[in-house]
């Protein structure tokens, strides 16, 4: 009786001639709604636990990734020299735009500890400290170490 309904239901998609109706009837299919399924493991048993399989899946990542070794490859040249960027407007107006244009209000904290509700409510009051932050380090040519780093943190 379910295999009837189940059939009735595929032909109705089908019939109904509408491709995004059938993708999603397809993803609905496909998908996993418990999360990551079980793994199997080297031994050839089953992890299901989740913090099993979260520790499993990590020492996976980190086999197969290498270990930055500080050393940066080598990038050619794509403009000639005569090519430079002449200014950058920091207006506090474009710094305005672009903290207005922040989307998502949450509470959760960026690597600095702030979280984007804290920014778009502070928004005018940071303006200025922003200005002077963005021309000082534009105007110096190098971008602070610290801004190239991130904070990689499993989530189990």
């Amino acid at each position: 009786m379910l295999f009837d309904y189940e059939k009735q239901k595929e032909f109705e998609v089908i019939n109904r001639n509408n491709l995004g109706g059938f993708y999603r009837f397809l993803n609905n299919k496909l998908s996993c709604k418990s999360g990551v399924g079980p793994l199997r493991i080297h031994s050839g048993s089953l992890v299901t636990e989740d913090i099993t399989k979260a520790e499993v899946l990590n020492d996976y990542f980190c086999s197969v990734f290498t270990k930055d070794d500080g050393v940066l490859p080598i990038f050619p040249k794509r403009v000639t020299n005569d090519v430079s960027i002449g200014t950058i407007d920091f207006s506090p107006q474009a710094v305005l735009k672009a903290l207005k244009s922040i989307k998502r209000v949450s509470n959760a904290c960026d690597p600095d500890g702030y979280t984007t509700n804290a920014v778009k409510k502070l928004m005018y009051s940071l303006v200025s400290p922003l200005c002077v932050l963005f021309k000082f380090v534009f105007s110096y040519g190098k971008i602070p170490a610290a801004w190239k780093t991130a904070n990689v943190i499993p989530i189990f």
